[in-house]
């Protein structure tokens, strides 16, 4: 009788998961039924793997969603359970194949909650990902109330231990990377362990700037539609994704800085509606279909997950 001999090795493996934060704007109390196709439009030609949402309105938004749009056709989507806060609240959906939620952390401000959940990656990696609606408007107080939601932010992500993996996403209504929320997120201090990074290095004066037209999210739309949101067309970089230095510098949890996406921006639509004419980055229904879904447009990064799978050989 022979013998069977095994060697096991190592190797490693490489899972990507996509990162989607969406303003679906008042959701559903705006027009949501009428709106879902077009959500589902462009859910499908994103492909989420997580999709961070803000101006959700109710439990009954969240299940809409999930069940109407992401799990439309299959059933590879959950939902994190709705938090009912001050304003409009956030909410998370994730493939469960890709990646498990743990727990969920509601940070108060004078304004709106920040939703900070926690998650693991199928290598049991631990992140966070953090999901913001700062103030909006460009008066001084409201430059300020947004500098104190920043602060309340900033020394909340201090208290993380050096390397953690987090992204900061969302509705941020920051007009250029000079104003003074923005350097409280970004800076340089005495606690860096909280500090957060644009991945693209887009620092500059964003609004209505032909230079980072190809960033702007807000408006869809030149005219406002009956859904109440904003008009005035493509001129203002309000929705991002900032990052941990770790996820830019760890070869465990890596952003693709090259997959950094303003989903239909082809930057040629500077205060114009996204379906105005040719739109040279999506297809024309794709097009059409973010002008009616929301007054924002959906921002996208990938990121790559290493791991260990053991090998046996015979």
């Amino acid at each position: 009788m022979g013998l069977l001999l095994w060697c096991i090795s190592y190797a490693m493996a490489v899972d990507t998961i996509r990162v989607v934060t969406y303003n679906i704007l008042n959701f559903p109390d705006g027009l949501g039924i009428s709106w879902l196709p077009h959500l589902r439009t462009v859910i499908n030609y994103v492909q989420p793997d997580i999709l961070v949402c803000q101006e959700l309105c109710s439990a009954y938004g969240v299940n809409l969603l999930l069940d109407s749009v992401l799990n439309c056709g299959t059933d590879e989507f959950t939902a994190v359970p709705f938090h009912d806060g001050p304003s409009t609240d956030n909410g998370l959906f994730y493939r469960s194949c890709k990646v498990s939620f743990d727990s969920a952390h509601y940070i108060q401000t004078s304004i709106r909650d920040i939703a900070e959940y926690f998650l693991h990656t199928m290598s049991d990696d631990e992140f966070r990902i953090l999901s913001v609606h700062l103030k909006s408007s460009s008066d001084d107080w409201s430059i300020n109330e947004r500098r104190r939601e920043a602060q309340i932010l900033r020394q909340h992500l201090n208290s993380c231990a050096p390397g953690s993996y987090f992204l900061v996403v969302g509705d941020f209504n920051i007009y250029y990377s000079d104003e003074p929320a923005f350097h409280v997120l970004t800076d340089s201090t005495d606690n860096n362990n909280g500090r957060l990074y644009d991945p693209i290095n887009a620092y500059g004066y964003w609004h209505n700037n032909s230079q980072f037209a190809h960033l702007h999210t807000q408006s869809t739309r030149v005219a406002p539609l009956e859904d109440g949101g904003a008009g005035g067309g493509l001129d203002d970089r309000f929705d991002m994704i900032l990052c941990s230095k770790s996820l830019l510098d760890t070869m465990r949890l890596v952003l693709l800085v090259n997959t950094y996406t303003t989903v239909g921006n082809d930057g040629a639509h500077l205060n114009q509606s996204i379906n105005y004419g040719t739109n040279l980055s999506v297809p024309s229904y794709v097009a059409d279909a973010l002008y009616y879904a929301s007054d924002h447009l959906p921002v996208y990064v990938d990121i790559e997950i290493y791991h260990t799978v053991v090998v046996h050989l015979l």
